[in-house]
This record gives C-alpha cells, structure tokens and sequence, in this order.
C-alpha cells in the first residue's frame, strides 16, 4: 500500500503531519541504521530501523 493510500484510509490529513527533517550525511545514516535499539514503526508497531520520507504535492515531504 502507498503511503497516501495508508494516510487516506486512515483520515490523515498530510499537511497535518510533521516535515521531514533533511537527510543526514551518508556515514550518519549508517550510524542510525546500525544503532540499538530500533524504534517501533508508527504503522504496524514492529521494531523498525530506518524510516522513509514521502513527498506529498502541496506540504512536501512528511
């Protein structure tokens, strides 16, 4: 499922959402990747290392 998908279904509302921070630097992305402990994803609450910014016409990316 897309990302705009899941956010309609649910009745999110993108520009309600918090801007994606900018991407961080190569080896600190590695860094974030390899550190412990994983965070909880926000959609199916696994643990979860890496997250993904989506670009929404109009708010950018979320």
């Amino acid at each position: 499922m897309e990302p705009a998908d899941l956010l309609s279904r649910h009745g999110i509302d993108p520009g309600g959402l918090e801007a994606a921070a900018a991407p961080p630097a190569r080896r600190e992305t590695l860094a974030r990747v390899q550190a412990a402990p994983p965070r909880a994803c926000v959609v199916c609450g696994d643990q979860a290392a890496t997250a993904r910014a989506v670009p929404f016409p109009g708010v950018g990316s979320r």
